[in-house]
């Protein structure tokens, strides 16, 4: 039974590798009994299924997983389905980030941790510390954004290079961005970029690419930021990844404004909006209005700046984004101060400062540099420790050498004593063997004896009787007449009767 099991969940990994059949995975959950491959089963659906159906799955993933830990009664058991758990939750708070709901994206992300942590699973741990850490900057709490970023990036790099390392990396650049450390966003970048090629993941390859063409557009290197992006949408075309091309298409139009060719900056700017609610990416949408509410400040459309800056301040509030409250802010500003409304004006200005301060403070900045630190020191504590170790390798070696070779005199020495006493014992037992074959012969050999006198005396006794017999025959052969005298007495009794 458990072979069938195990061919059966190696199926299913089969059918959700190969072209991800998913009329085949769900013929198999609407046969199968076993609650284990039904998680399974309803994992690979959820990871693979169409947009429309895979929330569904995922729900009814998370409602097994959830009646069948209730009967766990091993460890083992129980955390085979905290990992279903963990990624049921990971992929709700996917879903609430989509639609722009940080907090409640946030708390899925850490159940979802706290899931896997049970489960053991460290590489899933690392994803669900990321996307923490993605929600506590994105609400504005970059110090811990930071410290779940790095837990996340200690535990991923223990497994070598892999997308989600890269993921890391790329995430971990856009806080140090944020913060104004070029150097440091550029390194993480880098990093990002060099991984996802080895990997060959064309998706991050050109989000890299998009993440540094911007840090080169916010230094004033244009001309090199537009060869950036130019190449990133190549790959996202090629790949048809509308959602990374709603980002390089936003960022080129960001090109063109700088250079103040408003028409054509409009036009990307409408554009990268289009896709962006195409793929339901609210905070991806929501950084096109702001372009395009600047775009219709500047080119003297103040009404329609102001439509847009109006929607644009009521989703970042919706979805609580300071970073995106910040940006709306600071465009009603100006949009009230062309407007010559002081009043209004000020209010927006100064919760644009309040908000900038907030998130650009030192000790904001001091924080992520206190991260940063921390990070590079822990990897030098570790590496130095390697090298310790590697360093000492040789001399345990040499003695646990020694360790073996004594230990196998030792265990030498007691065969030899063990075989000793071995000898000891049984030569006791056969001495003492043939001390009791020697008593046994000895009363053998008396009862012979005893025997043989038994059989003199009733020999002698014979003789006796048959002495006595042939003696009392002879008396009486004495006393009778023979058979010639019986005869001739027979024929004179006879004569005389006549």
């Amino acid at each position: 039974m458990k072979k069938l099991l195990f061919f059966i969940l190696i199926l299913i990994n089969c059918l959700a590798v190969n072209s991800i059949n998913i009329d085949s995975l769900k013929k198999v959950l609407s046969i199968i009994k076993n609650d284990s491959i039904k998680c399974e089963t309803l994992y690979q659906l959820s990871m693979n299924a169409s947009e429309a159906e895979w929330p569904e799955f995922n729900s009814q993933m998370y409602s097994l997983a959830s009646e069948k830990i209730k009967d766990a009664k091993t460890d083992k058991q129980k955390k085979y389905y905290y990992k279903f758990l963990g990624e049921a939750e990971n992929n709700f708070g996917f879903l609430k980030e989509n639609e722009g709901k940080a907090n409640d994206a946030l708390a899925h992300y850490l159940k979802s941790h706290k899931y896997h942590k049970q489960a053991d699973e460290k590489f899933l741990e690392s994803s669900a510390l990321r996307n923490a850490g993605s929600m506590y900057y994105n609400l504005g709490y970059v110090e811990k954004g930071l410290i779940y970023y790095h837990a996340a990036l200690k535990i991923r790099e223990g497994f070598g290079e892999s997308g989600e390392l890269a993921n890391i990396y790329n995430d971990v650049g856009i806080i140090y961005e944020g913060q104004h450390d070029i150097k440091r966003a550029l390194e993480f970048y880098t990093k990002a970029l060099s991984l996802y090629k080895k990997m060959k993941n064309r998706v991050g390859e050109a989000r890299s690419l998009n993440n540094i063409g911007l840090l080169n557009y916010r230094n004033d290197l244009t001309d090199k930021s537009v060869s950036f992006f130019e190449e990133a949408l190549k790959i996202q075309e090629e790949i048809n990844d509308l959602k990374g091309q709603s980002s390089t298409i936003n960022n080129l139009g960001g090109v063109y404004y700088s250079k103040k060719q408003y028409t054509e900056a409009l036009k990307y700017f409408l554009k990268s909006f289009d896709l962006k609610k195409q793929v339901n990416d609210i905070v991806g949408s929501n950084n096109a209005l702001q372009n395009i509410g600047q775009i219709y400040l500047v080119t003297g459309k103040t009404e329609d700046a102001l439509k847009t800056a109006n929607l644009l301040f009521k989703k970042a509030q919706e979805i609580k984004y300071p970073e995106q409250i910040k940006n709306a802010s600071k465009l009603l500003g100006s949009i009230y101060e062309k407007q010559n409304k002081g009043m209004e004006a000020l209010k927006m200005y100064k919760l644009y400062f309040n908000l900038r301060d907030s998130l650009q403070s030192l000790s904001t900045q001091k924080a992520a540099m206190q991260a940063a630190v921390k990070f590079e020191y822990e990897k030098k504590a570790a590496a130095d420790s390697v090298a310790y170790v590697n360093a000492t390798k040789i001399k345990n070696a040499e003695l646990n050498k020694q360790k073996a070779e004594i230990q196998v005199k030792k265990n030498q020495q007691k065969a030899l004593f063990i075989g000793l006493l071995l000898v000891v014992v049984f030569s006791i037992i056969i001495f003492n063997r043939l001390l009791i074959i020697k008593k046994q012969k000895g009363i053998i050999e008396s009862k012979e004896k005893e025997a043989q006198h038994q059989k003199t005396i009733v020999e002698e006794k014979q003789k006796e009787i048959l002495a006595s017999i042939h003696y009392a025959q002879r008396i009486q052969k004495a006393q009778l007449p023979n058979d010639k005298q019986l005869i001739s007495l027979m024929n004179i009794s006879k004569q005389t009767k006549n």
